[in-house]
């Protein structure tokens, strides 16, 4: 078993890490395998539509509706 930890704080060094750090070390103790991932260490995109999905890639164009 995997427990995977999102924290979505905009503040590294907040209290919503903190706390998310202090509850996975104590998961960890009990032989339970953790990941935490810091939404802002990471660059986020909204996400646009199936138009920014077809731009990626291209040979999506035909699977999608006729109105994209």
């Amino acid at each position: 078993m995997k427990i995977l930890a999102i924290s979505g704080s905009p503040k590294n060094k907040g209290n919503t890490n903190y706390l998310v750090g202090q509850a996975l070390e104590k998961i960890t103790k009990r032989a339970i395998d953790t990941e935490k991932i810091v939404l802002s260490q990471h660059q986020v995109n909204p996400y646009l539509g199936m138009t920014d999905v077809v731009h990626i890639n291209p040979a999506l164009r035909k699977m999608t509706p006729a109105g994209y």
